[in-house]
């Protein structure tokens, strides 16, 4: 049985011109309520997430009953992780699974229009995902690290938060693993904000 999610997207994953419409449709009807639009992020990520591990699994290739021994679990445990009418997985599930297959785990707050703009880029293909090792071999970081920049900002002066108890500027300590990059290209954008 398909979600309305799956209905929704069958003409785009087949390549249909009637993106317009899809995307029409869709606005219409998260215009309708609030409880409809949450009803569909939750279902979209639900058949989503079902589909990409699913996908990324036969991509390695890879049997339920391998993949299950690879994370040390039942394959019925495999079976509902690829179905999307069971519960969404936990996020601690979806970190073992990323580390099974070796990748990235992304999880963000989005915009509605952001969701409509993402429908024009699913493809079945767009499911897929390299592990580390296919994106070493592939040169992937050569063409990472060529093009991205990321720039930390020091604390202000006048940003009174961070002035210490003497009512001086500490002194700058190098920022230490994800939380520390994550902290500080937070502490940056709120900066610019104000």
């Amino acid at each position: 049985m398909q979600t309305i999610t799956e209905k929704s997207l069958n003409p785009i994953q087949a390549g249909s011109n009637n993106t317009y419409s899809v995307k029409r449709q869709l606005l219409d009807n998260f215009k309708s309520s609030k409880e409809y639009r949450h009803a569909f992020v939750e279902e979209k990520i639900r058949t989503q997430l079902a589909i990409q591990i699913k996908t990324i699994r036969e991509q390695r290739p890879m049997s339920r009953p391998e993949f299950a021994d690879l994370l040390k679990k039942a394959p019925s445990w495999v079976f509902r992780l690829e179905d999307p009418n069971q519960p969404p997985p936990t996020i601690s599930t979806l970190l073992q699974v990323a580390e099974a297959f070796d990748v990235d785990l992304e999880i963000s707050f989005r915009t509605f229009s952001g969701l409509l703009d993402r429908i024009d880029r699913l493809t079945p293909e767009s499911f897929e995902v390299a592990s580390f090792e296919e994106e070493v071999s592939e040169g992937a970081f050569e063409k990472v690290t060529a093009s991205a920049k990321l720039f930390i900002l020091p604390p202000k002066a006048t940003d009174n938060a961070n002035l210490n108890q003497k009512g001086e500027v500490p002194e700058k300590k190098e920022p230490e693993g994800i939380n520390a990059l994550v902290g500080g290209v937070y502490a940056s954008q709120s900066r610019s904000a104000r």
